[in-house]
């Protein structure tokens, strides 16, 4: 198993705790990760990869105590949690990650969120792949009007599946949207499970092939 916590020091700058455990919840190693010149620094997902490390997505503030400067996190770590590799990731108003899954030809499929360079329009959803190395592939707009976010993501055989919510008419609406390998999308469901009410959505495959 492995455990990620963010701490928050008194000083306003959280530190990042991995912590493996074994199989009867014993720990095998504690890393931590803090970085001076964030004030926050959160890890939404992480996930075991085939050479046995770990690759983990979240958020950076690299702004001061008066600004903000969010970014998306990606951080790759060895077997003993060490990191191979750090990235912050700005370009196209990146302003957070949320969740990653490996794609079939071993590179990796992240969503997030995105904001306006002005601020107008608020947050929206992103659909990113990066190779083995972190480096961009290509980066997509889910095109939800307003805010909308992407919590949840997974990759099949013949494309992406994201799971997130958006606002229209000041109600919030959580989604499900199927995209094909290069992120364009397929098909796109939309719920309202109740007015004013989102949800941090997530979505498996079952092996049937559907998803609940």
């Amino acid at each position: 198993y492995m455990l990620v916590l963010s701490l928050t020091k008194q000083s306003c700058n959280d530190v990042i705790l991995f912590i493996r455990l074994d199989a009867i919840g014993d720990t095998l190693w504690t890393k931590r990760f803090g970085f001076a010149d964030l004030k926050t620094d959160y890890i939404h997902k992480i996930i075991e990869t085939p050479d046995n490390g770990f690759i983990a997505v979240g958020t950076s503030d690299h702004g001061n105590n008066f600004t903000t400067d969010m970014r998306g996190l990606i951080m790759k770590l060895n077997f003993n949690g060490d990191t191979l590799w750090t990235k912050t990731y700005k370009n196209f108003e990146i302003s957070g990650f949320e969740s990653i899954s490996q794609t079939p030809e071993s590179d990796f499929i992240i969503c997030g969120t995105s904001q306006d360079a002005d601020s107008t329009n608020g947050f929206y959803a992103n659909l990113l792949k990066i190779d083995q190395f972190g480096n961009m592939i290509w980066i997509k707009y889910l095109g939800f009007p307003g805010f909308s976010a992407a919590h949840n993501v997974i990759a099949t055989n013949s494309g992406y599946v994201v799971a997130g919510e958006f606002v229209i008419n000041n109600n919030f609406r959580s989604y499900i949207l199927k995209t094909d390998t290069v992120g364009n999308a397929i098909w796109c469901y939309k719920y309202e499970l109740a007015p004013n009410i989102g949800v941090r959505s997530k979505i498996t495959q079952c092996s049937s092939g559907g998803f609940y």
